[in-house]
């Protein structure tokens, strides 16, 4: 699934850049949804297979996946936030900070650090808002009619998403152990608190998209659908890559179908999850696949910071969209050459043939 996972993390970038003359593949929103999918699908791989009764060496190898790069890209940002206050006056991605810092108090501030560097609660920054006055946090139903919004505070903003991986990675070891009636239960559970979020009004971003109890959905699905793949054996014309080229066309597609997006997201998870045994049996042995994957973390968290540079380098929308889409790309393969491939390796002498999955690889 690795070039699949590639073009999901274009779809991110290009969602927000504005697109490529308005076209960003399946959006940013579903792009993530789907490798929450992707996720489920790989740690139930992974739980059931090589690292059934290693569970404290699964989420280890799991955090030496996810915690390195997130750190190169936050020192990379804070860097370049630095210098760009030097030369310009303003301070990129600490520009909140440098406005709001002095009013937090020590509670809030410490939240925010450790948010920030450690990742935990990451996705929380949009549950919440600040009071400026008192410099304390306060939940928020909606976080745009907030002032600031929390989530500027947030270095990477984009990893919001690595957080919610991080909480399902703690579960994953004791639903691989579930019986299948159970995870679809918990499927069930899950899918009942979306929509109850939905009866209270409850229907836009962040509690459709980033409330980790509605998204575990996505995530037991995934894992579904490998004992669905599992549970069977593939006919000539399932291994043959009709599924892989069904889910490509279909994600080449998808902007141009009708109907509402919301609908449309949905048509297309089912459709991905119908397909994503047939996918992965394709794909499993494709070293240049693999190699696609492996590049789509990467992607995923340093074209934020590339999208800033490349807003010095041209401030011509479309131009600078073009630039960190490319940018995007070679830095991706920088960083995987760097830091990426040498933790990899050391993964795979603890436990050989470590695969990569989801944005966090």
């Amino acid at each position: 699934m690795g070039l699949i996972r590639l073009l999901l993390a274009i779809s991110v970038v290009l969602a927000h850049v504005g697109g490529s003359g308005g076209y960003d593949i399946v959006g940013g929103r579903a792009a993530v949804q789907t490798f929450f999918m992707i996720s489920g699908y790989y740690m139930a791989l992974v739980l059931e297979g090589k690292y059934a009764g290693k569970y404290g060496l699964f989420l280890a190898n799991r955090c030496l996946r996810v915690f390195p790069l997130y750190w190169v890209v936050l020192l990379m940002t804070l860097f370049w936030s630095s210098l760009t206050l030097l030369r310009f006056g303003h301070a990129s991605r600490l520009d909140v900070w440098q406005q709001y810092g002095s009013s937090l108090d020590t509670a809030s501030l410490s939240a925010l650090l450790f948010t920030n560097l450690a990742l935990i609660g990451h996705e929380m920054s949009v549950f919440f808002g600040l009071d400026v006055d008192t410099g304390r946090l306060f939940l928020a139903r909606d976080y745009r009619v907030t002032d600031p919004q929390l989530h500027f505070f947030m270095v990477v903003p984009q990893a919001w998403s690595l957080s919610t991986e991080l909480c399902f990675y703690l579960l994953a070891p004791w639903l691989s152990r579930r019986s299948t009636l159970t995870l679809v239960l918990v499927a069930m559970a899950s899918a009942a608190v979306r929509v109850g979020l939905a009866v209270a009004g409850l229907r836009d971003d962040p509690w459709d998209y980033r409330f980790f109890p509605s998204e575990l959905l996505l995530f037991v699905a995934g894992m579904l659908a490998f004992r669905r793949g599992r549970a069977r054996r593939f006919a000539p014309l399932e291994r043959s890559g009709v599924g892989f080229a069904l889910v490509l066309i279909g994600m080449v597609v998808f902007p141009w179908l009708p109907g509402p997006a919301e609908l449309k997201h949905w048509i297309f998870f089912v459709a991905f999850w119908t397909a994503m045994p047939w996918v992965f049996e394709f794909t499993r042995s494709n070293p240049r696949d693999r190699l696609a994957g492996d590049l789509s973390y990467p992607v995923y968290l340093a074209h934020g910071l590339v999208f800033l540079v490349a807003g010095v380098v041209s401030g011509d929308p479309r131009l600078r969209g073009a630039i960190t889409l490319v940018a995007s790309l070679l830095v991706a393969v920088i960083l995987h050459l760097v830091v990426q491939r040498p933790l990899d390796r050391a993964r795979s002498r603890r436990v050989p043939q470590d695969v990569s999955f989801s944005p966090s690889g």
